[in-house]
């Protein structure tokens, strides 16, 4: 399913249910769920689904649950959330607790979200595993109260790594971001907010992007050159800091070749004035 607009929705815009290797990319999905909550697109007893090049925005509401961008759903079995733009939403990303199997959110920018960044749901439930979330771009602008797991949920048997987490007010972690439960960070970056307790290699420290916090709306889902704002400067201490990755998608946010060494941490890897990317590894800023 491409290449459509889904706007003002009563539920849900899309729900991508019972299928085997689909694709759902270049869609717009628009102030989703006005008369009661859902989710901008989420995925529902699929097997090797990929959701990418998506923009979701405006799904907001009274009742935070379910008023996310995207959603890794109920019995879904190597989900890939990936070269998403969320924005303006409750939540960025939803990843629910009932039989989840080897789900990976990475390259995706999620901008000015509401409420939280990661809903957990089905709280106490412990079924989901193998969540792997890396290099997304997390950005909240001042006076939005965003947590990063908010409304109390934990998160469950994930990985988070290389992402970046900008909070240009004070950012917090919510209720039992602490109590995870088989959860760890490793080599992320935090500004305006602490580190989580996991994170042995994290990184705190201004990014350093070119022009933040100015994606726009309705933006072009091919080129997504509205959002090069969220390309790192060339002193940032982000490049060449990422974890190492295998299997990474080879590609960032806009297709820009990523190496499995010396990536860069975030959803856009560093390139050049003219748009190359460096033929060598760049020295890491000092943060």
């Amino acid at each position: 399913m491409a290449d459509n607009r889904v706007d003002t929705t009563g539920r849900n815009n899309i729900i991508a249910r019972t299928s085997i290797d689909a694709i759902y990319e270049r869609n717009t999905l628009a102030r989703s769920s006005r008369y009661d909550t859902g989710h901008s697109i989420f995925c529902f007893n699929t097997d090797g689904i990929r959701i990418q090049h998506n923009e979701a925005y405006g799904n907001t509401g009274e009742e935070g649950s379910d008023r996310g961008g995207f959603d890794a759903d109920y019995s879904c079995v190597r989900t890939m959330i990936q070269y998403n733009y969320s924005h303006d939403n409750e939540w960025f990303c939803g990843i629910m607790k009932r039989r989840n199997r080897s789900v990976v959110i990475r390259y995706n920018i999620s901008q000015n979200e509401r409420t939280g960044l990661y809903f957990y749901g089905f709280n106490s439930s412990r079924d989901a595993r193998d969540v792997h979330i890396y290099n997304n771009t997390h950005y909240v602008r001042e006076g939005l109260n965003v947590e990063i797991f908010p409304e109390g949920r934990t998160p469950l048997n994930s990985r988070f790594e290389n992402n970046i987490f900008y909070f240009e007010g004070r950012g917090n972690w919510g209720d039992k971001a602490e109590e995870g439960i088989a959860t760890t960070f490793r080599g992320n970056l935090y500004y305006g907010i602490a580190p989580h307790p996991s994170d042995k290699e994290a990184i705190v420290a201004d990014p350093r992007f070119v022009d933040p916090g100015k994606g726009g709306t309705d933006i072009d889902l091919r080129t997504m050159k509205s959002l090069e704002g969220y390309r790192l400067k060339p002193d940032s201490p982000c490049i060449d800091a990422a974890i190492e990755i295998e299997n990474n998608g080879g590609v960032d946010f806009t297709g820009t070749e990523v190496l499995e060494e010396n990536a860069d941490i975030g959803a856009l890897e560093f390139i050049l004035s003219d748009g190359r990317r460096p033929m060598s590894p760049s020295p890491r800023a000092t943060p």
